[in-house]
């Protein structure tokens, strides 16, 4: 029988954003909208800005805080802030949105205000994984590169997380701003609804991606940096590994023994002598024709001989490749009407923007999981430099505001 005596956490709800890296493109009807997803233990609602009713600005704001010091306003934004913008001309109708944080919402579980801000630090891991997910999911999915160049996208806690709780009346308390240290233009694809809501229910899901479509995103980005030998060696890996797997599993399926299949796959090195086991045991899926030519010999090339490949050589090649990726890992079993519900007849592409700034929340208190240098000192009011880049509270106008 459990004790009587010990408390019960009660629950708090939690507020506050996080800046999404660069930042990512979605259609002007995505604003303002709420995703309902969820972290590994909690359930997320996420708010995208809007772009300020009557207004011919581009600038986008965040909606409404349920809670604020007390004095504050809730919809108080200054000309400074930087939760996105909209691209086309004053007065026009956007052709897309450049989101650069979103708003967030959850509970968690505390008794007061030290088990709750200990309680937000661990929601933060889980958002910053969370949202590694959702970035592995849509540079997948979409035209999106995330992966920026075989690096693995900044954390979010890298740029701080700020979240807080408040009362019945609608008063912040209990803040806190999370961060984690570590010591040009860019053309993606614009999301839409359907598209953000597919990559945040599989991380909600804890679904990740198969490796081998994890090295077709990294091709992709390679390709987009034009390291064309590179993407073409990243992309005949994922092949690989995808006809591996469809062998694999006609083995599994005809019952062969762990000696004979290593026997096999130590005669079948490379992916010409997989094609050539692939149909000596008649294993499921029709590869590509040209899948050697196209996949397996610029590979060679560029890893054996050193050789320069082309653009249109590796585009080539990707494509071959994921139509074998496809094969063995059909994304249309992990998202229902794949590509029907995910892919638009005419894929919409904007240009993306690189920012170095970071936004404190007022009321918040600064916890590091890193040592910081001996000139971050801070009061929880002041605009300081750290790692190069200019951090400032996010609900305080600048000096030059009026």
């Amino acid at each position: 029988m459990a004790d009587d005596s010990v408390e019960t956490a009660t629950t708090w709800p939690l507020e506050g954003s996080f800046a999404c890296g660069s930042g990512f493109l979605v259609t002007p009807d995505c604003l303002g909208q709420k995703f309902r997803t969820r972290t590994a233990n909690h359930e997320l609602f996420l708010t995208l800005p809007v772009r300020p009713d009557g207004t011919e600005a581009n600038d986008l704001r965040r909606t409404p805080w349920t809670y604020v010091l007390e004095g504050d306003e809730r919809d108080a934004c200054w000309s400074d802030d930087e939760w996105g913008t909209v691209a086309g001309a004053a007065g026009e109708t956007p052709i897309y949105a450049h989101i650069k944080r979103c708003v967030v919402h959850s509970q968690v579980a505390a008794n007061d205000e030290v088990e709750f801000k200990a309680a937000a630090q661990q929601f933060g891991d889980e958002l910053a994984a969370w949202w590694n997910s959702v970035c592995d999911w849509l540079d997948i999915l979409t035209l999106q590169d995330f992966a920026s160049l075989k690096r693995a996208q900044r954390s979010i806690l890298n740029d701080s997380v700020q979240m807080w709780s408040g009362d019945s009346v609608g008063i912040r308390k209990a803040g806190i701003s999370y961060q984690i240290f570590t010591g040009g233009i860019h053309q993606v694809e614009v999301l839409d609804a359907n598209q953000l809501q597919a990559a945040f229910d599989l991380a909600a899901r804890g679904t990740r991606p198969d490796a081998e479509w994890l090295f077709m995103r990294d091709a992709r980005s390679l390709l987009n940096a034009g390291e064309y030998r590179r993407a073409v060696i990243d992309a005949c890996t994922a092949a690989e590994l995808a006809v591996t797997s469809l062998i694999d599993r006609k083995f599994d399926d005809d019952g062969t023994t762990k000696v004979e299949r290593k026997r096999e796959f130590g005669a079948h090195h490379g992916l010409f002598k997989l094609t050539q086991l692939h149909k000596k045991r008649r294993a499921f899926g029709k590869l590509p024709t040209r899948l050697v030519e196209e996949v397996g010999a610029p590979r060679n090339k560029a890893a054996h001989k050193g050789a320069s490949l082309s653009r249109n050589e590796a585009e080539t090649a990707i494509g071959t490749a994921a139509e074998v990726v496809s094969i063995a890992f059909p994304l249309s079993s992990i998202v229902p009407g794949f590509p029907a519900s995910i892919i638009r007849s005419s894929r919409q592409l904007g240009i993306l923007p690189q920012d170095e700034y970071m936004h404190l929340a007022r009321g918040c208190d600064f916890v590091a999981r890193a040592e910081l240098p001996s000139a971050a000192g801070m009061n929880g009011q002041s605009a300081i430099m750290l790692t190069g880049r200019t951090v400032r509270h996010d609900d305080t106008p600048s000096e030059t505001s009026s």
